[in-house]
């Protein structure tokens, strides 16, 4: 215990005859050196002590708690981080999904527009009148009870799928041949969508 200097004019209010060394700052009872404890450079007696030294352990507590929040948090912050990481990579796999999807149901009506051209008609378009002739009847063409696309499908004179590029329309020996290039532009690649007639069943 550290050396205190001794207060000759008061006695320690728990041993009389013992010269006092100091006031406890809570109750200012005077205190002999073996009563008083310093601690952060304030004198306590010996009954007030053990409050002080309750605050102090219930601040180390709090400290030692304060990990244990932090871990959750820096969980959470991790997981949020990694989401937002692979939220680029899942976006663009469900947005090409759905780009797929709508293409596929495009093509299905326009097979459907082209067989009900084929039976007022009695045959496909050709390969120079295209899917224009779904929306205008083209001459001589007897029968024709179109039109069997609506005209907000085609854009400058164009069907275009849902990447902005055109659907083409080929005639085949056994029907006809539509051809969605995707994204890229570029025809015979993995993200083309093709679709053969006559449809059956549909």
């Amino acid at each position: 215990m550290k050396e205190f200097d001794e207060i000759t004019s008061y006695e320690c209010a728990a041993h009389p005859g013992r010269s006092g060394v100091g006031v406890c700052v809570i109750c200012g009872a005077v205190v002999c050196a073996e009563c008083a404890e310093l601690v952060s450079g304030r004198i306590y007696c010996s009954e007030h002590k053990p409050a002080y030294e309750e605050k102090t352990v219930k601040a180390v507590q709090r400290q030692k708690l304060r990990p244990a929040i932090l871990v959750p948090v820096l969980l959470l912050v991790s997981l949020v981080a990694s989401a937002l990481w692979f939220a680029p990579n899942l976006t663009a796999g469900m947005f090409s999904f759905y780009n797929d999807s709508v293409t596929e149901m495009e093509l299905r009506e326009i097979g459907k527009a082209l067989e009900s051209f084929r039976d007022d008609v009695g045959r496909y378009p050709t390969d120079e009148e295209g899917l224009l002739v779904l929306r205008d009847e083209p001459a001589g063409a007897g029968g024709w009870l179109g039109p069997y696309l609506p005209d907000g499908l085609y854009a400058e004179d164009e069907v275009r799928d849902t990447s902005g590029n055109p659907i083409t329309y080929e005639l085949t020996d056994d029907g006809y041949r539509l051809t969605a290039v995707g994204p890229d532009g570029e025809r015979g690649k993995n993200d083309d969508i093709v679709r053969e007639g006559p449809a059956v069943n549909e």
